[in-house]
């Protein structure tokens, strides 16, 4: 929430550079104008418009961005995975849970979670309500392959991406857990580059077997 495309590009530069350059990326912007959130302050000078996928307060537009992200991937696809930052990496997490109760074909492969948090329950966003899947009940919600990220001095989302990873599968489930905070690391830690690249490899390498 409160950033752009562009930023989270630029955030991942170091990330997908070291990832080598057989991988292509498709960069999804928000729509809705949002104030700037506070760990995008170094990127304002150039980018003076910010966004986000959904109001957090609201159900009906967090459905329809389920809805807006899958026909999205019908249209533009096949994607073979999905990275996604903080309100980015909630979204893809809800379809990818969604699919799964439903049975219905997975979007991608594998996905990269950066700072994300528990997906919302479909069937509760249909239904006007608001509020993450519950694991005593759903059980595993995400069974592809997956990589999680996040920092242990994060202050924005405490513990919502460490609940993420509790929903995905443990046997094909990776985690990483950097020195920063609502971020994903960039050039000035090459040491946690470097880890997130082994980590986002290993997760590629899972989903190629798994198939």
């Amino acid at each position: 929430m409160g950033t752009n495309n562009k930023i989270f590009e630029m955030q991942t530069a170091a990330i997908r550079y070291e990832l080598g350059d057989h991988h292509t990326y498709e960069f999804v912007e928000g729509i809705i104008p949002w104030a700037a959130a506070p760990e995008v302050k170094a990127f304002s000078a150039t980018s003076p418009m910010y966004f986000c996928y959904f109001d957090p307060e609201s159900a009906r537009e967090f459905k329809k961005a389920v809805d807006d992200l899958d026909a999205y991937i019908t249209a533009e696809g096949t994607f073979d995975a999905v990275m996604g930052f903080s309100q980015g990496a909630l979204l893809a997490s809800t379809l990818i849970a969604r699919n799964e109760k439903q049975r219905l074909p997975q979007p991608f492969k594998c996905a990269v979670f950066f700072s994300g948090g528990v997906p919302a329950d479909y069937d509760a966003l249909s239904l006007g309500r608001l509020h993450g899947i519950d694991l005593t009940i759903e059980g595993e919600a995400i069974s592809i392959p997956t990589t999680h990220v996040w920092g242990s001095k994060d202050q924005q989302w405490p513990g919502r991406a460490f609940e993420l990873s509790k929903v995905c599968s443990p046997r094909v489930r990776t985690i990483y857990i950097h020195d920063g905070g609502h971020e994903a690391p960039g050039s000035k830690s090459k040491s946690a580059v470097t880890s997130v690249v082994h980590a986002i490899r290993r997760t590629i390498d899972q989903a190629i077997i798994t198939q």
